[in-house]
């Protein structure tokens, strides 16, 4: 339940839609000297070309501001106390995913260690953590709820955070202990 590491080379990516088109991509990189950085994208109105932003822009789109972060901002959530990378954590990819080039649903954890993503593989992902999907009414309110904290907040409410307060948000710490005052 450790955060990932990741060899150098490794870029991990995630883009942002409203309305089913892109509107923007972030992409982090783990350099050769082994450390990372974070690059943002902004895509045109006819989702056909990115550009690279830099030192960040707000610009207004279908009714609200869309901040694209600077390299820097980039730097305060993606920090050591994190382990640099916030979304692949083994809680949050221990589900069922639909895979729509072939159709088949399949459990992340076993696809990314079958294709050798994951080492050592993971071939029983029920001993492994799991966050509970917010509309999932098999587990409980709570449950919930905590899986929402620990991957929208987690990151950074966390000991050693970039929040400058005490509690700590992660999933697989007792509520008791979460120091919420």
């Amino acid at each position: 339940d450790a955060d990932w590491q990741f060899p150098a080379g490794s870029v991990l990516m995630k883009t942002m839609e409203l309305a089913g088109k892109p509107v923007e991509t972030r992409l982090l990189m783990r350099h050769p000297n082994g450390s990372w950085a974070g690059y943002t994208y902004e895509w045109d109105s006819a989702a056909t070309k990115a550009t690279r932003v830099r030192g960040g822009k707000t610009k207004f789109i279908s009714g609200q501001d869309w901040v694209y972060p600077s390299e820097g901002q980039c730097q305060q959530c993606h920090t050591a106390a994190a382990g640099f990378v916030l979304g692949p954590t083994t809680g949050q990819l221990n589900g069922n995913q639909l895979y729509p080039t072939t159709g088949r649903l399949s459990n992340q954890l076993e696809t990314l260690s079958h294709i050798g993503l994951v080492l050592p593989a993971m071939t029983n992902p029920a001993n492994q953590p799991m966050l509970p999907s917010p509309s999932d009414s098999a587990f409980t309110l709570e449950q919930r709820a905590r899986a929402y904290l620990d991957t929208n907040c987690g990151n950074c409410h966390r000991p050693g955070g970039p929040t400058g307060v005490s509690m700590d948000l992660r999933y697989r710490l007792p509520l008791v202990m979460a120091d919420l005052g």
